[in-house]
C-alpha cells in the first residue's frame, strides 16, 4: 500500500514537472516571437501568466489607455525578474509624470545599479536625467552607453557637438574628457571635420590638454592639425605637430622631416604620408648602400594608373632652396617613370620644381633640383613622388627603387636659368 502511494506521488510529481517544462517551453517559444507576432503576447500570457517579459510588454501596450493597470503590470514584471531594469524605468517615467520626482529618481538609480553596462538602459537613463535638467549626469550615462555600443556613438556625436559649439555648455564635457572614454578620439575627429569654426576644435583640444596626465591620441592630433590646415592656420598646425614629436623624431627635423627614413612613416602632421594600395609597398628597409640604417623602398607590383601615393607637407618660408637626395633604381619597368614634384598648397597650386625621372636600372646616385617659394599664396608646400608620364601607356609600373638622405637647404637665390631648369619637362 505504501509502495503504491509512493509510486502515485512520484508519477504526480513527474507529471507536474513535465507540465512546468511544457508550459515554460511554450511560453518561451511565444516570447521569442513577440517582437514580430502580434498574437504571441496573448499566447505567452495563457501559458505563463507571470512571464516577466510578457507582463512588461503588456504594460507598454496599454500604457496610454490605462496607466494605472500598466503600472501594476510593471510591478509584477519586476517582481518576476528583479534583474531586469526596464520595468523600473517604466515605473520611474510614470512617477516623474505624476510629479513624484523623488521616487522616480530612486528608481532610476536602482535601474543603473542593476544594469550599469547595458547600452540601451544607460541611454534611457541619460534621457531621463536630461529631461530632469541634469545635463552633467545625463552625459555620464550617455558616455556609458556610447562606450558599450558603437551605434549609439554615431547617433550621439551630433548631440555632443551641439554642446561643444556653445561655449557656455562646452565646459560640461570636461568631466567626460577627464575620463578619456574610448569613444572620445572618434568624436574629436568627427568634431574636427564638422564643427562650425576652428575655435570649437581649439576649445575641445584645450579641454583634453587640461586633463591631468592626458595623452592625446594620434588620431586626435592628426584631426586637429588637419582642421588647422584646412582653416589656413599652417603655423599653428606646424607647432602643434612639432610639440608632439618624441626626442628621436626631433633629431630628424629639418626643412624636410625624416629624409633619411630612419623613422616609421606615420601618416601624420608634416611627416611622410602614404596611401595604401594592394599593388604598392612603400616602407623603410635596410638595403646595401644606405646612408643610415634604412632607406625607403618603393615597390610596384604590376601597378597600373597614375601614381601619387607618397608625400610630405612642408612649411617653408618664402625664399630659394635646393632639394637633394640619393636614389637607386632596381629594375623599374615603365615607359613613363616617376619623379619628385614640389608644388604649393594654399591659394596657389603652382608647381615649384621637380626632379629627374627615375626608371630602368641604376646604382646609388645623387639627384637635386632648385626651387623658389613665392612671397604669397604658398603657405605650405607638397613634396610628392608622382608618375612622370602623361599617357596611359606610360602609367604601368613593375619593379622597385630606393631613396635615401633626402634634404632641403636654403640657397642664395635662383637666376632665370635655374628657375627654368627646376620646371623643365624632359
Amino acid at each position: 500500500m505504501i509502495l503504491t502511494l509512493w509510486r502515485a506521488l512520484l508519477l504526480l510529481f513527474a507529471a507536474l514537472v513535465a507540465w512546468r517544462i511544457l508550459t515554460a517551453g511554450l511560453a518561451g517559444h511565444y516570447a521569442d516571437r513577440m517582437p514580430g507576432d502580434p498574437n504571441a503576447l496573448e499566447q505567452v500570457m495563457t501559458w505563463a501568466p507571470d512571464h516577466p517579459l510578457a507582463l512588461y510588454t503588456k504594460g507598454v501596450d496599454i500604457l496610454e489607455d490605462d496607466s494605472d493597470s500598466a503600472r501594476a503590470l510593471f510591478v509584477r514584471a519586476y517582481a518576476a525578474n528583479p534583474t531586469d531594469a526596464r520595468p523600473l524605468l517604466a515605473i520611474a517615467a510614470l512617477d516623474a509624470e505624476a510629479n513624484r520626482s523623488e521616487n522616480a529618481d530612486a528608481l532610476i538609480r536602482s535601474a543603473d545599479r542593476l544594469q550599469p553596462a547595458n547600452p540601451s538602459i544607460q541611454q534611457r537613463i541619460a534621457l531621463y536625467w536630461d529631461q530632469r535638467g541634469d545635463t552633467p549626469t545625463a552625459l555620464q550615462h550617455l558616455s556609458k552607453a556610447m562606450t558599450a555600443d558603437r551605434r549609439i556613438r554615431r547617433q550621439s556625436f551630433p548631440v555632443i557637438l551641439q554642446l561643444a559649439e556653445n561655449p557656455a555648455s562646452r565646459a560640461l564635457l570636461q568631466p567626460i574628457v577627464a575620463q578619456a572614454p574610448p569613444w572620445w578620439p572618434g568624436f574629436f575627429s568627427y568634431a574636427a571635420a564638422r564643427a562650425d569654426s576652428t575655435e570649437v576644435v581649439r576649445g575641445l583640444m584645450a579641454l583634453r590638454r587640461e586633463t591631468d596626465g592626458a595623452t592625446v591620441s594620434e588620431a586626435e592630433r592628426v584631426a586637429y592639425q588637419n582642421r588647422l590646415l584646412r582653416d589656413n592656420y599652417p603655423a599653428e598646425a606646424y607647432l602643434s605637430w612639432l610639440n608632439t614629436l618624441e626626442r628621436e623624431a626631433r633629431e630628424e627635423l629639418g626643412l624636410l622631416f625624416n629624409g633619411g627614413f630612419e623613422l616609421p612613416l606615420r601618416n601624420s602632421g608634416f611627416g611622410w604620408r602614404t596611401r595604401t594600395h594592394q599593388q604598392l609597398n612603400i616602407r623603410p628597409l635596410r638595403t646595401l648602400g644606405s646612408k643610415g640604417s634604412q632607406s625607403l623602398m618603393v615597390r610596384f607590383n604590376n601597378y597600373e594608373g597614375r601614381f601619387h601615393h607618397l608625400a610630405q607637407r612642408l612649411f617653408l618660408q618664402p625664399g630659394t632652396y635646393r632639394l637633394m637626395g640619393v636614389a637607386r633604381v632596381d629594375g623599374l619597368k615603365t615607359e613613363g617613370g616617376v619623379r619628385w614634384r614640389l608644388a604649393c598648397l594654399g591659394d596657389s597650386r603652382e608647381v615649384l620644381g621637380q626632379s629627374k625621372i627615375f626608371l630602368g636600372r641604376s646604382e646609388w646616385e645623387d639627384f637635386s633640383f632648385d626651387f623658389a617659394v613665392p612671397d604669397s599664396g604658398c603657405e605650405t608646400q607638397d613634396l610628392r613622388l608622382v608618375s612622370a608620364g602623361r599617357h596611359a601607356f606610360e602609367l604601368d609600373f613593375d619593379g622597385l627603387l630606393w631613396f635615401d638622405n633626402l634634404r632641403i637647404e636654403r640657397t642664395e637665390g635662383l637666376d632665370a636659368a635655374a628657375r627654368a631648369e627646376a620646371l623643365r619637362e624632359p
